[in-house]
């Protein structure tokens, strides 16, 4: 019970957070938005997508996308500059050791749509992202199709998922220092405990 109001509290900062330089208007907006994500479970159709794995040897990587307290979804769509998205990769190394810390507690899903006629290209820019970590790529836009309560607008393309799949935290922790502090209170509150 403690867990779940303390996830409540941080989702209603979460709001205040993402929207502090909006109007009123845009708030509410914003808080809707995340509240209707919130209602839904997410799914990870990891199966249908391809995966550029670069060197992950190194890391604490497995295939398995089950089992995990926390999930960081990082989602790309079509309409996301995925050049822009593709030369800030390697600031997520920062965040990668979380996952050995927390022996597999939590786990990092960068997922980037493609079309078909574009994945070859992708997968050769991905060599040059400095991030050496699995990388799904979905040219069936099978996370799309699935999840059609995750907006379009990009600010709501960085989520953390319980063990259940539902949304916990919304916001970019790359982006915003009061979003990783977030980010950071979750993880201790959730995989810390054995």
């Amino acid at each position: 019970m403690k867990t779940i109001l303390y996830l409540i509290v941080l989702m209603c900062f979460t709001f205040s957070v993402l929207t502090s330089c909006h109007s009123t208007n845009k708030y509410d907006e914003i808080v809707s938005t995340i509240m209707e994500m919130g209602r839904y479970k997410t799914i990870l159709p990891t199966s249908e997508m391809k995966c550029w794995k670069g060197d992950s040897s190194s890391g604490n990587y497995s295939d398995s996308i089950e089992g995990n307290k926390l999930k960081l979804v990082v989602y790309v769509d079509t309409t996301d500059c995925s050049i822009c998205f593709l030369n800030h990769m390697n600031l997520w190394n920062d965040f990668l050791p979380l996952e050995q810390k927390y022996n597999g507690a939590i786990r990092f899903i960068f997922i980037i749509e493609a079309r078909q006629n574009e994945y070859i290209d992708l997968y050769n820019q991905l060599s040059y992202t400095g991030l050496n970590y699995p990388i799904y790529i979905d040219e069936k836009l099978a996370f799309r199709k699935l999840n059609p309560h995750i907006p379009t607008e990009t600010i709501y393309h960085t989520f953390v998922l319980d063990e259940n799949n539902n949304i916990v935290l919304v916001g970019d922790p790359l982006r915003n220092e009061e979003i990783e502090k977030l980010l950071y209170k979750l993880i201790e509150v959730k995989c810390s405990r054995s």
